[in-house]
C-alpha cells in the first residue's frame, strides 16, 4: 500500500476483487481497473475506469461517512487520473461535480457526459 504524499492518513492500492465487491455489494458485470482508498486504515473510496462498449468510462465513489478534506479527495482523483492517463485514450465521465470535472481536464461533451482527451 502507498500513502498519499500530501496526507499520510490516506493509503491506496490497486483494487482487489474483494475491494471492488465491498464497494459494489457484489460482482461487477464489466472489466475495470481501480484504486481503493483507505482513510485512517478504513475503506474510504474507489475510483478508476471501466470498459463499456469499447470506451474507457471513469468512475469514483466515496463512502458517505468519510470525513476527508476536499483537497485530499481532489488529490485522490489525481491518482485515479494517473492510472487512466497511462492508457492514452479519451475518457468519459458523468458529471456529479462539474467544477471538479473541469479542474481535472474534462470538457462538456453531451448532456451530463464530459470527455477528457489525454
Amino acid at each position: 500500500m502507498e500513502s498519499l504524499e500530501s496526507n499520510p492518513r490516506v493509503t491506496y492500492r490497486i483494487a482487489t476483487k474483494e475491494d471492488i465487491e465491498a464497494f459494489t455489494g457484489g460482482g461487477v458485470p464489466y472489466t475495470l481497473k481501480a484504486l481503493a482508498f483507505f482513510y485512517d486504515g478504513k475503506p474510504a473510496g474507489i475510483g478508476g475506469y471501466k470498459i463499456e462498449n469499447g470506451n474507457f468510462v471513469v468512475f469514483s465513489d466515496i463512502l458517505k461517512d468519510v470525513d476527508a478534506p476536499k483537497l485530499t479527495i481532489y488529490r485522490c482523483a489525481l491518482k485515479i487520473m494517473e492510472l487512466i492517463r497511462a492508457k492514452g485514450l479519451p475518457m468519459y465521465v458523468v458529471a456529479d461535480n462539474p467544477s471538479l470535472c473541469k479542474r481535472m481536464g474534462f470538457e462538456p461533451y453531451v448532456g451530463s457526459v464530459w470527455k477528457c482527451q489525454v
